[in-house]
């Protein structure tokens, strides 16, 4: 398992209609929707004061985005739950097991994620799919992750399908004995299969942030 940190240069990106517009962004949440498009989850802080609703047209701009709601969550920063008609991205990670974690929009088209690599040789497959689709990509950093943090096989295929079938979505769009129908599992031992993966999956993220608290 690795951690990395890549710079993507996207033939389109849904974000450049916003970063080139001056705001400073974060994506929180990508996941993939279907087969071309996807959802995403952006905290954005635009150069000026701008209403709720020239944000959405802001990011209306791209013609990837399909739909957008955008919520005032502190003074000058905003939260927005986008639709994607197409996500490069997206359809990248699709079977790479590949946990997207955190992006940045550093420039016109360029990405900067965080993500988290499960299997020896999916960062490369990842690579080399991004750049299949057209997509420059460099490598800022790779981390290896102690054997001991690892993911079991089932606790993995659990935790993707719940998170594409959009249990940790809200509402949630799949409830806990659908997945335990679909594992043929108890419903209780889905539940600690899923608290045991988060908590594996939390410890890593915040694992630079020990002793701040």
């Amino acid at each position: 398992m690795m951690e990395a940190t890549l710079i993507i240069k996207l033939p389109e990106c849904w974000i450049s209609s916003i970063t080139e517009e001056g705001f400073t962004t974060k994506v929180l949440e990508l996941m993939p929707d279907n087969v071309e498009g996807g959802r995403g989850l952006v905290l954005l802080s635009p150069p000026m004061q701008r209403s709720i609703e020239e944000i959405k047209e802001a990011l209306k701009k791209d013609p990837s985005v399909k739909d957008v709601e955008v919520a005032k969550v502190a003074q000058n920063l905003y939260l927005a739950s986008v639709i994607l008609k197409r996500c490069l991205l997206c359809r990248a990670i699709l079977g790479n097991d590949i946990f997207l974690r955190e992006g940045r929009g550093i420039g016109l088209g360029v990405l900067e994620w965080d993500l988290l690599a499960v299997k020896e040789g999916s960062l490369l497959k990842l690579i080399q799919t991004l750049q299949n689709f057209g997509c420059e990509v460099k490598i800022k950093r790779v981390k290896g992750v102690e054997s001991r943090e690892s993911l079991t096989q089932k606790q993995l295929e659990v935790l993707r399908y719940a998170y594409f079938r959009g249990y940790f979505d809200f509402p949630k769009r799949i409830k806990i004995s659908d997945i335990a129908k679909k594992f043929d599992l108890s419903i209780s031992t889905v539940s600690e299969i899923l608290r045991r993966g988060q908590k594996k999956i939390l410890d890593e993220y915040f694992e630079k942030e020990k002793g701040r608290f």
